[in-house]
């Protein structure tokens, strides 16, 4: 959808032809132009070209020209930032002020409306709001960063003005006309003398095309989620034909607000719906969870008796209110006797019995000398220790070479060697 904007000519003698007039003021093209008497709706064929219309340099001298700048919708929610989860302190602020505070801080000259959670900002111009969303906010010492901060978004809702319903356009409609103030045939509200008004979509005591209409809330509503979640599941479905939806971006390029906005996540859905082919399952995990426990409490009241088993499990069953389970006749026959314990360090009957090694044959014990004989060999000792004196010695430790036995005399062959 291509954006609009409104002009009024408020001078004396308003131009022969007030589109080109207009264009020789600010040089910004135009794809068409709509004109009643001293009012003029330009269309324009990018957002560019509307905040290139809108900046100040151009609204000074199309004002110097005589036109006044009609605000729409459309320029009204371009020029609105709303800031969202806004300190409470700062909310508790009177008006007056927060309004003086927030305009002198950011530079911006703007009207404050606040709510139970948020602030809503509305700019002069465009531009204004762009730097509100690119830099943030600032006011008495509490700064809301910028990815707090959003456009605000602006939703068309159709409405027939000749039955005045909603979801078709007036040179589609096939009813009568009606009018806007009463709900009745055969006038227009300029000649309706009822003092009362009835809306003829909700019953309401208020006219065909009041803000207050629940039906119209109730459709803007629908309009913002449907919005909101066309962002995480875009699909080929063609819109609703019950209204339009107009994002209108502050700039063009990429700025800091876009990247640091955080994207929206994909709602999980489930994989398969109620009506698809899959069966459902066939015990919830509760049940299942208390069948098990009956299961492990008659495995260990019978012990390893199978039949005690068979008798107490269907009891502790229907006593839980569960569904029993039939066991095979052919294993009422069988019953496991308990192995006997197994002997102390007996091998495992699958492992063969362990081999004895091979006794080691005694080694030659060298002769040892006892500690009461005295000593005969000088040599063992000092000259100037007495035999009787010396300490007794201790066998000799038997070396490894000595333990093995000398190898058969046939397995020995003698080896021929040339100088």
């Amino acid at each position: 959808m291509n954006p609009q904007v409104k002009f009024k000519f408020v001078g004396e003698n308003p131009p022969d032809d007030l589109p080109t007039f207009l264009f020789s003021l600010s040089n910004v093209p135009y794809v068409r132009a709509f004109v009643a008497a001293r009012n003029i709706k330009l269309q324009l064929a990018s957002e560019a070209h509307l905040s290139e219309l809108l900046n100040p340099q151009n609204i000074a001298k199309i004002n110097a020209g005589g036109f006044d700048l009609v605000e729409s919708p459309e320029l009204r929610a371009s020029c609105t930032v709303i800031c969202k989860y806004v300190d409470r302190s700062l909310l508790a602020k009177p008006s007056e002020s927060l309004h003086s505070e927030i305009s002198d801080k950011n530079g911006v000259k703007a009207s404050i409306t606040k709510t139970k959670f948020s602030l809503k900002i509305r700019c002069a111009t465009p531009q204004e709001a762009n730097k509100l969303l690119t830099n943030g906010v600032k006011a008495f010492s509490i700064f809301t960063p910028s990815h707090y901060c959003e456009l605000d978004q602006w939703f068309n809702i159709i409405q027939c003005h000749k039955c005045y319903k909603y979801g078709h356009e007036t040179k589609t409609c096939t009813a009568p006309q009606i009018c806007s103030k009463c709900s009745e045939e055969g006038h227009f509200y300029t000649h309706c003398s009822k003092s009362t008004s009835t809306c003829p979509n909700c019953k309401g005591p208020h006219t065909a095309i009041s803000g207050e209409c629940p039906s119209r809330k109730h459709l803007l509503k629908n309009a913002r989620l449907n919005h909101g979640l066309a962002h995480t599941h875009p699909t080929n479905t063609p819109a609703q034909p019950t209204y339009t939806t107009t994002n209108t971006p502050h700039t063009s390029a990429y700025s800091y607000a876009t990247a640091a906005r955080p994207p929206l996540l994909p709602i999980p859905r489930p994989l398969h719906s109620h009506s698809s082919s899959m069966p459902p399952p066939l015990m919830e995990p509760t049940s299942c969870a208390r069948m098990t426990g009956c299961i492990q409490a008659a495995y260990l009241k019978a012990g390893q008796d199978f039949q005690v088993f068979s008798k107490l499990l269907p009891e502790i069953l229907a006593y839980n209110n569960l569904s029993n389970i039939k066991i095979p006749p052919s294993w009422l026959g069988q019953q496991q006797h308990p192995s006997p314990p197994p002997t102390p360090n007996a091998p495992p009957p699958h492992l063969p019995p362990p081999t004895t090694p091979p006794p080691i044959p005694p080694a030659s014990q060298p002769q040892t000398t006892s500690n009461n004989s005295p000593c005969t060999d000088s040599h063992h000792h000092p000259p100037d220790m007495s035999p009787c004196k010396r300490r007794s010695t201790s066998p000799s430790p038997v070396r490894r070479s000595e333990a093995i036995p000398p190898p058969p005399q046939d397995t020995i062959r003698p080896i021929k060697v040339d100088l």
